[in-house]
């Protein structure tokens, strides 16, 4: 090997975070590169990860073999394949709340016709398991589809992953990834942020009013575990321009039910809830409800 080259790849593996093969760390950033553009070249690549050119190469050479990338014979680019999107699919289909929560959206779809999401929270980031799409004329278009991530901090899904998850993960997200400000009504501070949070514990619900998206609003509510920390969460998107106060109390208690709805599937089904759980779950859920009826966001 080069000596030149040879340094910079024992540069490259220094870095590489303690108990990790640098190996299997590049190939997943370089798939992670792939996966956020259409086409990517390999000199892309290289500057982004700073990675010497040839070792971009090999490690494309080896995932095209595998057939997780393929490289366009004209461009010279390189794009992911389907193989990811399938391994991805079948972690989803091993998550059994899923296709009970999937049946529980047709019905919240039906009745709303408003754009339906369900997410969980993975390596502190929201995660977008399904979406049904509203079918009105004026409706949201949101970047929302499986597999996406979303802050956690301005979205209604993302603040019912905060306000039932564990204590410190606030504070985790502003260290580590900012409280980013998308539109001028975004949380950007611990304080107001926890006050949104302590507001969505005593509801049961949360409320994303243009926080991410100008013209879309959100109301999300959590699928808890009977100690009241969360397994995912539902929500209902639209126009910011059809909320009233009389939807936003429609809506959040539609959820609220669905999300009961959602574990009393999963109970009957011999899941991961037995009845006792279910009826646990839903005493905290009923007593947020509860608390809701004095507290309009």
């Amino acid at each position: 090997m080069p000596k030149k080259l040879k340094h910079h790849v024992d540069h490259i593996e220094e870095e590489a975070p303690e108990g990790s093969v640098p190996a299997v760390s590049r190939t997943m950033q370089i798939l992670e590169q792939l996966s956020m553009a259409e086409g990517i070249g390999v000199n892309e690549i290289s500057r982004s990860l700073g990675l010497h050119k040839s070792t971009v190469f090999r490690f494309l050479s080896s995932l095209r073999n595998l057939h997780y990338v393929q490289q366009d014979p004209v461009t010279e680019q390189y794009r992911a394949t389907i193989k990811l999107f399938e391994l991805g699919a079948r972690v989803v289909q091993q998550m059994e709340f899923v296709q009970y929560a999937k049946q529980v959206m047709e019905t919240l779809a039906a009745e709303t016709d408003e754009t339906i999401h369900l997410a969980v929270l993975e390596n502190d980031k929201l995660v977008y398991l399904h979406k049904i799409e509203s079918t009105q004329t004026l409706r949201v278009f949101m970047k929302s589809r499986p597999g996406q991530t979303a802050p956690l901090h301005c979205t209604g899904l993302g603040k019912c992953m905060l306000a039932f998850s564990r204590p410190d993960l606030v504070d985790t997200i502003a260290t580590n990834q900012a409280l980013t400000g998308f539109t001028p009504k975004t949380r950007v501070t611990v304080a107001a942020l926890e006050q949104d949070l302590e507001q969505t514990r005593q509801c049961g619900y949360a409320r994303d009013d243009e926080e991410h998206e100008p013209g879309v609003s959100c109301i999300a509510a959590p699928l808890l575990r009977p100690d009241g920390t969360v397994i995912a969460a539902l929500s209902i998107s639209m126009p910011t321009a059809r909320v009233t106060d009389t939807v936003t109390q429609l809506y959040a208690e539609k959820l609220r039910a669905a999300a009961q709805e959602v574990r009393r599937r999963m109970s009957a089904a011999d899941t991961s809830l037995t009845d006792n759980d279910v009826s646990a779950a839903d005493s905290s859920a009923a007593a947020a409800s509860s608390e809701s009826a004095h507290h309009t966001p």
